[in-house]
């Protein structure tokens, strides 16, 4: 079974935990496999959102900055996407290659 990975980078998944009007939480886990410069992990890290505003509580464990980055990134892309009609997506699956 191979454990190491040639392809470094992180998978993003935003779950919504909870809905109030307009304001959503969600619960995203960021996963990487073992690579040559890191083994492989998990953390998750609560963000808040609000049209076109999002908020992150602290991750569960250390994120790299690239991570950390990209799960601002992310949420900042569904809170501008909120349409009042549609709501708040229930999951977000997104990949990033490392920087």
């Amino acid at each position: 079974m191979r454990t190491e990975s040639t392809h470094s980078g992180a998978r993003f998944q935003f779950d919504r935990i909870e809905v109030q009007g307009e304001e959503a939480r969600y619960r995203v886990t960021v996963s990487w496999a073992a690579s040559t410069s890191t083994s492989a992990g998990e953390s998750q890290v609560d963000v808040k959102l609000r049209p076109g505003v999002c908020t992150l509580g602290e991750s569960t464990n250390a994120l790299a900055p690239w991570m950390h980055e990209s799960v601002l990134a992310f949420a900042r892309v569904v809170a501008k996407n909120y349409d009042a009609e549609a709501g708040w997506p229930r999951l977000v699956h997104r990949w990033r290659p490392a920087k």
